[in-house]
């Protein structure tokens, strides 16, 4: 059942409505049932240009599913988004990860 959920968020994903992505995004985050192409709908969100509330959303998702192979891009957008907020966000999502190494980065970057 988790699959054809699943399913049907990441068809929500690419709705034209906003607020239709935005909840989709929402779900496959609290759900918890991360998979591949789970983690790529999310980044592909994070890279929204025209609704900085989906992009935060995402990294926020990706932060709850604990999806590692987000840390990266993350990371990325934790020191270079052009959006503080968007910023602020993935630095938040990366704390959900436990993962101490990516300290050391954004402190880095607070210094720059």
């Amino acid at each position: 059942m988790t699959k054809a959920i699943n399913a049907a968020l990441l068809k929500n994903m690419k709705s034209s409505c906003t607020f239709d992505r935005r909840r989709a995004i929402q779900a496959l985050g609290n759900i918890g049932y991360k998979t591949p192409e789970v983690v790529k709908a999310l980044l592909n969100a994070t890279k929204c240009k025209d609704d900085s509330c989906t992009a935060e959303l995402a990294c926020i998702a990706l932060g709850h599913l604990k999806a590692v192979e987000a840390k990266d891009e993350l990371l990325k957008i934790a020191q270079t988004h052009d959006e503080r907020s968007i910023r602020g966000t993935a630095i938040t999502a990366l704390g959900y990860f436990g993962d101490k190494s990516v300290v050391p980065a954004l402190l880095e970057k607070k210094k720059n």
